[in-house]
């Protein structure tokens, strides 16, 4: 899994000229199906893309992209390997490597951290939410 970082060099009008085209793109990735999420970033400096494929094909997607094209902006290109949801940890470490365990942290205030088992049950179930580091407390009244 991939996150594309888009920062904007050119003007908001000219962005917003080009997002037509941005999504359209049948080389790029929402054309080819390898966009999960996406957005723009706040303030609006630029904008996110959680993509799935391999490396070549998310390169060859972002290079075709007319916010690069064009040099309206630039794109960074950052392999990660999803921990949360428990879920998709599991069937991320069973995909690339078998049974696993992985380590999750959480929160911009301070940090936390717990450890997901992964292995032949699935996925150990977590205290954590998804929410973690925004001042709301864990389900079980916790932390």
């Amino acid at each position: 899994m991939f996150v594309i970082v888009f920062r904007y060099r050119a003007p908001l009008e000219t962005i917003d000229a080009l997002k037509d085209a941005h999504y359209a793109n049948p080389d790029g990735v929402f054309a080819r199906g390898l966009a999960r999420l996406a957005g723009p970033l706040e303030p609006r400096t630029g904008g996110l893309v959680v993509a799935e494929g391999e490396r070549a094909e998310i390169e060859a997607a972002v290079a075709s992209d007319p916010f690069v094209t064009s040099g309206a902006a630039t794109a960074e290109i950052l392999r990660f390997h999803p921990t949360w949801p428990p879920e998709r940890a599991a069937t991320d470490a069973v995909r690339h490597q078998g049974p696993a365990s992985a380590t999750v942290a959480v929160g911009d205030q301070g940090s936390a951290s717990a450890t997901v088992a992964v292995g032949e049950q699935g996925p150990a179930a977590s205290p954590w939410r998804s929410d973690a580091g925004s001042g709301r407390r864990r389900p079980d009244g916790q932390g």
